[in-house]
């Protein structure tokens, strides 16, 4: 029998989104990270193209979360990223 104060297996969403924020902050998982895993992803061995849109379309979520950026901020976003991409890395330290 399950007494009152104890939380049910797993906890509520609010404890697990605590959980998943501080284990983010530990680990300095910041929205660099995902930009970084975004831009240098490569197929994985056996993986199918379908696994790799998926897991792009994840990275970008958590690197520009577009549920709260506007359309201006991640059209920058991208903008950016292209430019990088295409400026010689030297140049890219300066930039950012």
């Amino acid at each position: 029998m399950m007494r009152e104060e104890q939380k049910p297996e797993g906890g509520t969403q609010d404890d697990r989104q605590f959980q998943g924020r501080t284990i983010l902050t530990k680990y300095e998982i910041t929205p660099d990270t995902y930009q970084r895993q975004f831009r240098y992803l490569k197929i994985e061995s056996g993986g199918t193209p379908q696994e790799l849109y998926v897991r792009l379309k994840d990275l970008f979520s958590k690197w520009v979360k577009p549920e709260k950026s506007t359309l201006k901020e991640i059209t920058e976003t991208i903008i950016l990223e292209q430019f990088l991409r295409m400026v010689h890395p030297e140049l890219e330290a300066i930039i950012l």
